[in-house]
């Protein structure tokens, strides 16, 4: 599956002609001005995105992510809750697993309370060196590249002058003669961030008169979109989950008409009392118990329903794997309960459900491979080209 999935890699820098020397070599973007650009952009994430690409950075040399992982010391998965003594939210695995995805946040919060006048102290600053952005000349472009640059180029203009009442180009934002460059922005979580603030407001401002503007992927239709259509398409995607608005309706559908949230834990309770291992009717379950019970009951049901991986079945309609990812959609899976009790499990259907919902709906590769991926394969496989069950 694609890594960027709420948008690509691929962003354009417009140069005015009389910075070229001091932003180019030759035809490709220079690496200081590539973190210059790097730093321009950090301020447009958010102070969450800051910290995690603190924390987890980009690793994408074997070497660092073998550095990485003995460094850090990620916790042991543990299987599924039907291979587990214990499943508490306060077990020795759930606490572990929290521990290590807040263990930065603690130090910055003892940070912040030794330096009270520092309100921002937990939040990181850009970083000093190149991390996240890459370029390329424009000889080792694709076709598709060279005319996806173009359109980039034609939809900023007419981005430009549909803000102006005249409909003319304000050359005082984009001046009359200019040059495109391709970069790359390599990690999704800060691509996806700064995608969004660019692409509502038409560009994002660099030194020396420079501006970033979205890449506008070139195609077939006949007529062009503008950076507000697209950028509504795109949000009407991320509000379905990234899924085909057909197959999310379908999904939405199948839901309510089967009533599977009531059916799902109405079967998980029939077979403890098949298993004679039913509570009593009358307990009263805590939040956590109860949380409990959904999570055994979505477990049950893909163990028991879910055959094999696909969005729909032969007759075209939700398929049981589909309505799984729609369960935990529904009762609001988080990482942690995904990647505690789901991703380990002995069934393969079970994982890939939890494998297919950490990377198309949360979107963060760069964040799950050290726990998706065996300490033993850690040095023969790589995160970035290969996600190991």
């Amino acid at each position: 599956m694609e890594t960027h999935i709420f948008c690509g890699p691929e962003f354009v820098l417009l140069i005015p002609s009389e910075a070229q020397d001091g932003v180019l070599d030759a035809d490709t973007i220079r690496e200081e001005f590539l973190l210059e650009i790097q730093t321009s952009l950090f301020p447009l994430c958010t102070p969450k995105t800051k910290r995690r690409l603190d924390m987890f950075p980009s690793l994408r040399e074997m070497k660092e992510v073998v550095e990485f992982y003995e460094t850090h010391n990620p916790v042991q998965l543990y299987k599924s809750l039907n291979h587990l003594q214990s499943t508490s939210p306060g077990s020795q695995g759930a606490s572990s697993f929290r521990n290590y995805f807040t263990a930065n946040n603690n130090q910055n919060n003892k940070n912040k309370k030794s330096n009270p006048q520092n309100s921002l102290a937990i939040v990181p600053s850009a970083p000093s060196t190149l991390r996240w952005l890459e370029s390329k000349p424009k000889t080792s472009l694709t076709a598709e590249q060279t005319q996806s640059l173009a359109l980039s180029l034609e939809t900023a203009l007419a981005n430009e002058k549909e803000k102006q009442p005249n409909g003319e180009l304000n050359t005082s934002i984009i001046p009359p003669k200019y040059v495109a460059a391709l970069f790359f922005m390599t990690d999704t979580r800060m691509a996806s961030e700064v995608y969004e603030v660019i692409i509502q407001s038409g560009s994002a401002a660099i030194r020396q008169g420079c501006l970033v503007v979205p890449y506008v992927r070139d195609s077939t239709r006949a007529t062009r979109l503008t950076l507000s259509e697209i950028y509504q398409r795109r949000m009407k995607i991320k509000q379905c989950f990234n899924f085909d608005s057909a197959l999310y309706e379908d999904l939405q559908a199948a839901l309510k008409e089967g009533k599977q949230e009531s059916q799902m834990l109405l079967q998980y309770d029939q077979h403890l009392r098949q298993m004679n291992q039913a509570d009593s009717e009358n307990k009263v379950r805590t939040l956590a118990e109860e949380r409990q019970r959904v999570l055994r009951a979505l477990l049950h049901y893909i163990e028991t329903h879910v055959h094999y991986v696909g969005m729909r079945n032969n007759d075209g309609d939700a398929s049981p794997c589909l309505i799984a990812v729609g369960l935990a959609l529904h009762y609001r899976l988080t990482e942690e309960e995904l990647l505690l009790y789901f991703v380990k499990h002995s069934q393969r259907t079970v994982r890939a459900v939890a494998l297919f919902y950490l990377r198309h709906i949360f979107g963060v590769p760069e964040e799950y491979f050290l726990f998706l991926c065996p300490p033993s394969r850690m040095r023969s496989c790589c995160p970035f080209q290969r996600m190991a069950m």
